[in-house]
């Protein structure tokens, strides 16, 4: 069986613990002629990532693979069975859209759903809870007759949970409108502070820490400039129908979010309840 010649990459700058699809892209000239497979294998320190073949590629195809901090990604293919001597094989790690943030816990609300066809994701609104603790926030967040939700939830100790994937529509901005844009829904990503909102109860430095860390993340993936990192009471219409989150200070939040540390997932100790046990510290 005649071999092309292996077409081979080392992949160094990879987010850790991030999904890439390994796309690897085969000559669409070739492909036409040719009926072989491609062989590929990915290594990291040795150890065999994946390893197996694919027949009848089409022109481009993709793997997945998740690397590790630190430790570079080699892969290696070869296009077997063809009738023309050298592949031409190109390999490339395309990053997979994140849908949810890494550190997080998940406890997925029933109060979501889809967003506008081609709308993309420009702004962040910050909320307070008002109600009192993380727990009866996400229960009320879980319950269908509520008809609320919030991507992300943050309590006071910097523990996160993740309600609704950044993809998707959560219903946290009611009727509203940003610079003339309404149905903020349909743009934005939610994030919920506990915090009661009544001026007194002081918004915490795991807090702050946490939702930089948050819109660290999203800007990741969508384009969110600091004029549209803004509260639910900027939103809210008819104007003064909300006032949350009273006393957050929007200055430091965009400043910590402008930082270059990473925003590694820090474990938080065991708690008690469903909501506790899915979340994580994150900074």
């Amino acid at each position: 069986m005649a071999a092309g010649r292996p077409a081979a990459a080392v992949l160094q700058a990879l987010q850790p613990g991030r999904p890439y699809r390994l796309a690897i892209r085969l000559n669409q000239d070739q492909w036409e002629r040719d009926e072989g497979a491609v062989a590929v294998e990915a290594r990291a320190e040795g150890e065999v990532l994946w390893s197996g073949w694919l027949a009848r590629l089409q022109p481009h195809a993709a793997l997945r693979l998740v690397p590790r901090e630190g430790v570079p990604v080699i892969v290696a293919a070869r296009l077997l069975g063809t009738s023309s001597g050298a592949a031409a094989l190109r390999l490339e790690a395309l990053p997979e859209p994140l849908e949810r943030m890494p550190g997080a816990g998940w406890l997925p609300s029933p109060n979501r759903g889809f967003r506008p066809q081609g709308i993309r994701i420009t702004a962040l609104v910050v909320h307070a809870t008002v109600t009192p603790t993380l727990p009866l926030t996400t229960w009320w967040f879980r319950l269908p007759r509520s008809r609320v939700s919030a991507h992300y939830v943050v309590d006071r100790d910097g523990t996160v949970v993740q309600m609704a994937e950044d993809w998707a529509r959560a219903w946290h901005a009611g009727v509203s409108e940003l610079e003339g844009q309404e149905g903020v829904n349909d743009f934005s990503v939610g994030i919920e502070l506990v915090n009661l909102n009544d001026g007194r109860d002081p918004f915490t430095d795991a807090q702050y820490e946490a939702a930089a860390a948050i819109l660290r993340h999203l800007r990741q993936e969508h384009a969110i400039p600091d004029s549209r990192v803004v509260s639910h009471a900027h939103v809210a219409r008819p104007a003064g129908r909300k006032s949350d989150p009273v006393g957050f200070d929007f200055a430091r939040l965009l400043r910590l979010a402008a930082e270059e540390w990473g925003s590694v997932p820090v474990p938080r100790r065991p708690a008690s309840g469903s909501a506790a046990q899915a979340g994580r510290r994150v900074r």
